[in-house]
């Protein structure tokens, strides 16, 4: 049994769910377990993207996953995406974390700023732990800016909060490190320049830069980047993707009260040959220290 004074938290954007496009199938998908088994310590939290076809046939793939998880204690937690079959999952270590809400579009009580939260009693941790798998539309930043606003009241006082996935968005460069790589956009094909990029009008000289917009707004509420933290900006994406002009754009961020918790050099982009075999995004993972909060 691992100790309940830390928290072990990844993310992981498995391309289509694991869906292989040469053989037809999800062999991908298999390759789940060793790719979380490259964490030292056991994971108490995936947050998980791109659950494709997982909410079909039953949801066998989604149980599929569950059971490759099972020697982590993993149980798992499903958001139906509301723009296809891309669906956003939650992993949990059990029964160390006990279910108290979860929010799905699907009910008919649910707001627009509740959809995919989940919130946890955590043995270890005093708050009630929320937390929220995120996709982000990576054709429109201004979708993205939209999906930021409705999240920064949980970076307010007292709450315990995690979002983290695939943001499809750099994080503001932060003054203490070196700036985030900026892709050279006019290396993409012209139907996938504009799709990142700040807008027409909005461009600094007519320059093609990343649209940074709904990240700055969620710093600027207070969540804290665990990869900024660290100093790290490695790269997310696999370089077999756009060019070699992928980006650090899955991220986990935590709200102000968990910020402290974390553990020095325990951030990691997990970019090796494993990671390129499974999926067009790396995983990323941090450790959090529960005696390092105070009170």
């Amino acid at each position: 049994m691992a100790s309940n004074d830390e928290l072990v938290i990844a993310a992981l954007n498995l391309q289509d769910g694991g869906w292989d496009t040469t053989h037809h199938d999800h062999r991908g998908l298999e390759l789940l377990p060793q790719l979380v088994n490259q964490i030292s310590g056991e994971v108490d939290v995936l947050l998980f993207q791109e659950g494709r076809g997982f909410t079909t046939r039953g949801q066998e793939l989604r149980f599929r996953a569950e059971e490759l998880l099972r020697d982590f204690g993993l149980r798992s937690f499903i958001t139906r995406s509301v723009r296809g079959q891309l669906h956003e999952m939650v992993f949990v270590r059990w029964p160390r974390f006990r279910p108290v809400r979860h929010y799905t579009p699907d009910l008919p009580d649910v707001f627009h700023d509740q959809v995919g939260w989940l919130y946890f009693q955590v043995a270890g941790l005093q708050p009630v732990l929320a937390l929220r798998s995120v996709q982000w539309a990576s054709w429109n930043g201004d979708i993205r800016l939209d999906e930021a606003q409705k999240l920064t009241k949980f970076a307010a006082r007292g709450v315990a909060a995690v979002i983290g996935g695939d943001f499809n968005s750099l994080f503001p460069d932060c003054p203490d490190h070196q700036p985030e790589f900026e892709p050279d956009w006019e290396q993409l094909p012209l139907h996938k320049r504009l799709h990142k990029t700040l807008p027409p009008g909005l461009r600094p000289d007519g320059r093609l830069v990343s649209d940074r917009r709904a990240l700055t707004v969620l710093a600027e509420a207070g969540f804290v980047n665990v990869g900024c933290v660290a100093g790290d900006t490695t790269v997310t994406v696999s370089p077999d993707v756009d060019s070699g002009q992928g980006a650090r754009i899955d991220h986990i961020l935590l709200s102000p009260l968990l910020a402290p918790a974390i553990v020095p050099g325990s951030y990691q982009v997990w970019a090796n040959e494993l990671g390129r075999s499974a999926s067009d995004h790396f995983l990323v993972s941090i450790r959090l220290g529960l005696r390092r909060l105070s009170g």
